[in-house]
């Protein structure tokens, strides 16, 4: 008895799905795995796709192996607050190049956030004159802080300079002089001479801190000469 038994194709399987996890400006970026793709025919070959760009990083396929990069630069991933956990999710193909039979699975990648720098932006310049019309220079700090949750709070280290003094009012500084002092005073038509101020930006949600300096030019003018008050004699 002879009995022929023809093949048939078998199902493709894209094997079990997959997770990975990375975490928001760490030293590793990348989540790896490889996929646990078969088919029981002897003469399959497998190709697999797949490559795709997420909301947080994207993933690229060498073979069965697939790496998932994290973009520390997108706006999605700065704006993710310590402790934050979002995810990416990948379907990836598996196919029989001999019979056209496909299969798949998902890759999900867990992106935990982290706090981001805080930044207090360029340093700043003002300048007033002595006895001029306007005593004050303003402007504001440009701080910024990548993280959604983020709440930024401005101090000055010391407020009262030489000639005059810095006032904040929320990101916003104002420096008055003070022409009654005796630095201010003494200052002579054309005197050019600077008071700093640092000022330091915290994130009051992780307590990063930056800070900048503002630097006032204050430019001396004449005072008026005093006589002093008139005076008497007598003779006889």
């Amino acid at each position: 008895v002879t009995v022929t038994i023809t093949g048939a194709d078998d199902d493709v399987s894209a094997g079990a799905d997959q997770t990975g996890a990375v975490t928001e400006d760490a030293s590793t970026s990348t989540a790896t795995g490889t996929i646990s793709g078969s088919d029981a025919d002897a003469d399959a070959s497998l190709s697999y796709s797949g490559a795709a760009t997420g909301t947080y990083g994207s993933i690229a396929l060498s073979g069965a192996t697939w790496t998932y990069t994290l973009d520390n630069n997108d706006a999605d991933t700065t704006a993710l607050d310590a402790g934050d956990s979002v995810t990416d999710a990948f379907t990836m193909t598996v196919t029989d190049s001999d019979s056209s039979e496909t299969d798949t699975m998902t890759v999900t990648v867990t992106i935990t956030g982290a706090d981001d720098d805080v930044s207090a932006g360029a340093d700043q310049t003002g300048a007033v004159t002595e006895d001029a019309s306007t005593t004050t220079a303003t402007g504001t700090v440009d701080a910024s802080d990548a993280d959604a949750d983020s709440s930024l709070s401005y101090a000055i280290g010391t407020a009262s300079g030489t000639y005059g003094s810095l006032a904040m009012s929320g990101a916003a500084w104002t420096y008055t002089i003070d022409n009654n002092d005796a630095d201010t005073t003494a200052l002579d038509a054309g005197d050019s001479v600077t008071d700093a101020f640092t000022i330091t930006v915290t994130d009051s949600d992780s307590s990063e801190t930056d800070t900048m300096t503002v630097t006032v030019t204050i430019t001396g003018a004449d005072d008026d000469v005093s006589a002093g008050a008139d005076q008497t004699g007598a003779v006889t």
